[in-house]
């Protein structure tokens, strides 16, 4: 499709639609959603030591309905709490560490199908490194949370 087929496109969209009809269309209607790139996340996981050796991901800060500062990783769906952000951010830690842990207990295939089922995939010619490409779908975290659709996000970069 060219370009100019595109703009014609979307010009009688806008000629055959009312302002009435107009307002009432959400973003949710048109079938996009609030998606924000985060880049690439890396984890390398050595199979044979049973051990994280490194994971470098996406933390979304953001406070909840009881005006909790939340740290959220998407990537492994791990969630922080604390009456801060510091607090927040020393409860990731420990939380991060607990979940890579009780990974680590499962077979080599297990954690593979685990990681697979949350979004990760093997870099080719490297058995132990995966990477997650997945963009933030920001409306998910706000069901997933119960957010107003006001809540803002931010994130940050974690590594461990």
């Amino acid at each position: 499709m060219k370009l100019n087929d595109v703009k014609d496109s979307i010009d009688n969209f806008f000629e055959n639609i009312t302002p009435d009809e107009l307002a009432r269309i959400s973003i949710e209607d048109l079938g996009a959603s609030e998606l924000i790139d985060l880049g690439e996340q890396k984890l390398k996981i050595n199979f044979k030591k049973k051990v994280v050796e490194k994971f470098e991901g996406i933390a979304v800060s953001f406070i909840n309905n009881e005006g909790l500062s939340c740290l959220y990783v998407p990537a492994i769906r791990v969630l922080a709490e604390g009456q801060n952000l510091e607090e927040a951010q020393h409860n990731l830690k420990m939380e991060l560490v607990s979940y890579f842990e009780s990974l680590m207990k499962l077979s080599s295939p297990n954690i593979r199908r685990r990681l697979e089922s949350l979004g990760w995939i093997k870099v080719d010619y490297f058995d132990k490194k995966l990477r997650y490409l997945e963009p933030l779908n920001s409306s998910e975290i706000k069901k997933e949370f119960d957010l107003s659709d006001d809540t803002g996000f931010s994130s940050l970069r974690i590594a461990v």
